[in-house]
């Protein structure tokens, strides 16, 4: 059994932000890239868009080829701020990372596979990544990324809302927790080093250098196609060329340790990505934000977000992401899964979910929260309305699906 005691303690909250740049108001707008899994096989790239939610901007896609760095390390620059002791050199923390580093391969229910990167938090094999990087997996394997030995994983839980999940490899045993340390103290221009899988390759991590740009920042991530948007905060804002694949690997500090987890970057210079002002731009979860969610899933504290195993509870409809002819939003079914709850509670395409339990929904990703924390086979009440105005509810038990 997984327990509490397995997640490393969480550094101290980082204290609210005073003066300079509130929220990161003063910075110019730009359109970001979810650093995602880079996809083999058919599936091609897979994404989430960011806009910065404080400056009221849409964002706008642009895919192209990966483009692979052209060396597995990068020339270390001298960080900006120097207050911090040790060397943000990026060869030296690479190899020092690296027995604390996997990198995740899954299958995915849609077709292809994806990678992704995962950090280290326990000795028997807990590891801590995005959310993005297991949705929809159906198989999921990790590689040491110092010894090379492979082993297989299983989704302990995950919050899609804060894009934060945990993965337990099997029969894993002596690993290398990763050394943790806190975003408490970062300021503007301190040298970070970003490690992970950049571009899906395996073997050692490749490393970033950068500096660390604006605090306490707020995007807002949605699907390529803009659907389903999430919003997250208390992002660490930094100039490090990370790249798919990168996604859940350690943000680093100049003293070696953990402050954060790589999580998001625009991509100009090759990639799935998204047109910015900037050639590099990226974002990370605080270290200590991540890992209060992961102590939450390990000890079982589901909650409107966290949502435990790696199957989740899904009424078997498809929603549109555009609005109804009737409502300025809501959600509206646009098919049903054969055999699924909602085909058998008679929920049939072009009918509106207007509630889940005594939950009002009014959008595609009001209907997905209210339904982050269920499994399959349990029981919520649906209700809705049909084609002709008429509304209906109904006890749907809810089926199986991978990781949202």
């Amino acid at each position: 059994m997984i327990t509490q005691e397995h997640v490393p303690p969480a550094p101290p909250a980082p204290p609210a932000p005073t003066g300079g740049q509130p929220n990161g108001r003063a910075l110019t707008n730009t359109f970001l890239v979810l650093v995602v899994c880079a996809l083999t096989g058919t599936a091609g790239y897979l994404g989430y868009t960011f806009s910065d939610r404080s400056a009221g901007t849409q964002p706008s896609t642009v895919a192209t080829e990966s483009a692979p760095r052209s060396a597995n390390r990068v020339a270390p620059a001298a960080p900006s701020n120097s207050a911090a002791s040790g060397s943000t050199d990026p060869n030296t923390i690479a190899d020092a990372l690296a027995p604390s580093i996997v990198n995740i391969t899954t299958n995915l229910s849609s077709g292809g596979s994806a990678a992704g990167t995962g950090i280290v938090i326990s000795s028997s094999g807990i590891v801590l990544t995005n959310n993005h990087v297991i949705a929809d997996s159906t198989q999921l394997e990790a590689e040491d990324a110092a010894t090379g030995r492979t082993y297989a994983g299983t989704v302990v839980g995950y919050d899609a809302a804060h894009d934060v999940a945990v993965v337990q490899l099997a029969h894993a045993s002596g690993l290398t927790p990763a050394p943790i340390g806190s975003a408490s103290q970062l300021a503007v221009g301190d040298g970070v080093v970003a490690l992970g899988k950049a571009g899906g390759r395996g073997g050692t991590p490749t490393a970033a250098n950068g500096s660390v740009t604006a605090l306490d920042r707020p995007i807002t991530a949605s699907d390529q196609n803009g659907a389903n948007p999430e919003a997250l905060t208390h992002l660490i804002q930094i100039d490090a060329p990370i790249e798919p694949g990168d996604s859940g690997g350690p943000l680093v500090n100049a003293n070696g340790k953990v402050i954060g987890m790589d999580t998001a970057a625009s991509q100009t210079n090759g990639g799935f990505g998204f047109q910015s002002q900037a050639s590099t731009e990226g974002f990370a979860i605080p270290i200590h934000d991540a890992l209060t969610i992961a102590r939450a899933i390990t000890s079982g504290q589901a909650s409107a977000t966290i949502h435990l195993g790696a199957t989740r509870g899904v009424l078997g409809v498809q929603i549109s992401d555009q609005p109804s002819d009737t409502a300025a939003s809501s959600a509206t079914v646009i098919g049903v899964a054969s055999a699924s709850g909602a085909e058998a509670a008679g929920i049939a395409e072009g009918d509106v979910i207007t509630a889940i339990n005594a939950t009002a929904i009014g959008s595609p990703s009001e209907l997905t929260q209210a339904l982050a924390s269920a499994s399959p086979n349990d029981t919520v009440r649906v209700t809705w309305t049909d084609t002709s105005g008429t509304s209906h509810h109904a006890q749907v038990t809810l089926g199986p699906a991978p990781p949202a």
